[in-house]
């Protein structure tokens, strides 16, 4: 007997999250190419994905075990979006651990964010290698290299090496297993343990305005007081806020300060989301229309009318 078909188009957003960003009364998705300036429409379960892009290499899980994984989760993720959706509104503790589930996924599991993972990694490795390195370390390198022809005149100092090391001449390079195991599931639940301790408020946007959109990293961290200079991208930082649509009309905001209910916010704080959406995107868009109709062009008082929704007692 033949095993279970082997899957090969891999969503890196569910399709379900990606339903409610199409329009009503169409059946597509508009999405936007930022890189090749173009733009199609397609069905949810057209969109997002990528060939073959969780199957392990390794003989040993099977190929669709992380895909399987994944639907597995979202088959309990899907039905609490949708209620939130529905209702405009999260009253449910369970619905509010799921949703917070579907927003650590969607911030580890897309292309980019594995790529991201990735840079870190590689950045603190050659930090904490050039820390612990030694003499016997560089010549047993050199011995490697030679052995596998490559030159070594610009490392044959053991001072060079290290700063070629601390450079990035020389890099970490993970395997596509180790990126799947580390980037994205065991990366996606430290930042769940992040998620749950922040406080979180939904924004809805106006019947006649413009709506929210997504990208293939929607979730975004926002400096949002403007208060601290170089802070670090980090979800456990006190001055960011997580911020990830949920639909054309919601967005979900979370952050450590204490903040109002579910508000309808105006057309203003609308475009400021979209202008953050659109600045965190790797390369595609999803949504409507507006999604191909340029950069998000944002005021002052656009910012302004985000923080006074997610802020009341700023005034």
């Amino acid at each position: 007997m033949s095993g279970p078909e082997i899957k090969r188009r891999h969503h890196y957003l569910s399709r379900f999250f990606l339903e409610g960003f199409v329009p009503p009364g169409e059946p597509h998705l508009h999405v936007w190419d930022l890189e090749a300036q173009k733009g199609w429409r397609a069905a949810p379960e057209e969109a997002a994905h990528q060939r073959d892009l969780y199957r392990p290499t390794a003989a040993f899980p099977h190929p669709n075990f992380f895909e399987d994984a994944f639907a597995e989760v979202e088959g309990q993720l899907a039905p609490s979006l949708r209620r939130v959706i529905r209702r405009q509104k999260i009253d449910d503790p369970v619905d509010l651990s799921r949703i917070l589930h579907l927003v650590a996924l969607n911030a580890a599991r897309p292309p980019g964010e594995m790529s991201d993972f990735e840079s870190i990694v590689d950045v603190l490795a050659r930090k904490a290698f050039v820390e612990e390195a030694t003499p016997d370390m560089h010549e047993r390198a050199l011995g490697r290299m030679q052995a596998e022809g490559r030159a070594t005149d610009l490392v044959g100092d053991f001072e060079a090496w290290k700063k070629s090391i601390a450079k990035g001449e020389v890099k970490l390079v993970l395997t596509h297993d180790a990126r799947l195991t580390f980037g994205v599931l065991l990366r996606a639940e430290e930042i769940l343990e992040i998620l749950v301790r922040r406080r979180w408020t939904l924004l809805r946007a106006g019947p006649d305005g413009p709506t929210f959109f997504c990208s293939d990293r929607p979730v975004a961290l926002l400096n949002n007081r403007n208060d601290v200079e170089g802070v670090e991208a980090r979800f456990d930082h006190e001055a960011l806020d997580v911020i990830m649509p949920l639909s054309r009309g919601l967005a979900l905001v979370g952050g450590y300060e204490n903040r109002a209910g579910p508000a309808q916010v105006g057309s203003g704080a609308v475009r400021f989301v979209n202008h953050v959406t659109r600045g965190g995107a790797d390369r595609f868009l999803f949504g409507g229309p507006e999604v191909a109709d340029g950069p998000v062009e944002v005021t002052q008082p656009d910012g302004w009318a985000f923080r006074r929704a997610v802020y009341p007692h700023l005034g």
